[in-house]
């Protein structure tokens, strides 16, 4: 079987040459393969059979998805899957319209903050930002660790809020119950224990 790549419009050689470095040998693997290259726009793509749920006791199992591809230049091919190239660029401007700073073309952030970029609060997660994973599950990841990360920053400065509250509190208790024992010790004026009013 061959499976239709569309690399439109650019040729196939600058979107094979990426592989082809990482992979010496692989434009023999895909005449070997007998896959063919289609220098073409897909202009429509429709199901023509679904692969079954396979048999997850299985380290591989067969699929038979099919698809009719209609391509721009009016051939059409029936294809099992597809080696594509799509556009890599941010889909909005508000990360640079707020002033994250970019590199590359993506939001700069700090892993070891949990993906925080140069504006505070502002996190850069999925495939917006500059760690160069594109993936689906590593987009949900990179969302749950900014989503923890932010979880235990907010829990730090509720901490933090509360130490300070309670250290304020037990200081005026304090005074508080020196003052009381001070009153209750000292006596009234003439007493030979008094020794005047209560001074900070």
């Amino acid at each position: 079987m061959s499976w239709p790549l569309s690399t439109a419009p650019t040729s196939p050689t600058w979107v094979l040459s990426p592989t082809m470095t990482s992979a010496p040998g692989g434009e023999t693997y895909l005449e070997l393969r007998k896959i063919k290259i289609y220098n073409e726009t897909i202009e429509s793509i429709e199901r023509l059979s679904t692969a079954s749920a396979g048999d997850a006791s299985l380290p591989t199992y067969p699929e038979y998805d099919l698809f009719r591809v209609h391509l721009a230049g009016g051939e059409v091919v029936e294809r099992g899957a597809f080696f594509a190239k799509f556009t890599d660029e941010l889909a909005s401007s508000v990360g640079p319209d707020m002033g994250v700073r970019l590199d590359g073309g993506r939001l700069t952030a700090d892993y070891a903050k949990g993906l925080i970029t140069n504006i505070p609060g502002v996190y850069a997660v999925g495939d917006a930002n500059t760690d160069g994973a594109t993936n689906i599950p590593h987009a949900l990841f990179s969302g749950k660790r900014a989503a923890i990360y932010l979880h235990v920053q907010l829990e730090r400065e509720t901490a933090n809020a509360q130490i300070a509250a309670y250290k304020q509190e037990r200081d005026v208790v304090e005074e508080e119950d020196v003052r009381a024992l001070w009153e209750r010790m000292n006596g009234e004026p003439g007493d030979l224990l008094y020794a005047g009013e209560y001074r900070e």
